[in-house]
């Protein structure tokens, strides 16, 4: 499901809901819309039949959420610095270009 920006990525995260007066953004990737998955966890008991048991048995499977690697950066958009939540397969893949690091002017 291709995803689609305008042209220098000057958009807003999105707002999912509000909590009170104060906006709660959604846990994703600027670049590529990466967000979080539910997946659950399953409770097991009993000793596997590889092992000598009569196999194992599902006691319980509680619902969880997966979340995405993101790194907050300052990435250079449109020619000026700005502040996106990045996930790392982007950041590996050069789809983000980093803010150059200010060189420290040392006294002599």
């Amino acid at each position: 499901m291709p995803f689609e920006d305008p042209p220098g990525l000057n958009r807003v995260r999105k707002q999912v809901h509000f909590e009170g007066a104060v906006p709660v953004m959604s846990y994703t990737c600027d670049i590529c819309h990466k967000g979080s998955i539910k997946a659950r966890s399953i409770t097991r008991r009993g000793k596997p039949k590889k092992e000598g048991g009569i196999g194992l048995n599902i006691t319980g499977s509680s619902k969880r959420r997966q979340m995405p690697n993101l790194h907050p950066l300052r990435a250079i958009v449109d020619g000026r610095p700005q502040r996106l939540l990045v996930c790392t397969r982007c950041l590996r893949s050069g789809k983000v270009t980093k803010r150059p690091l200010k060189l420290k002017k040392v006294a002599v």
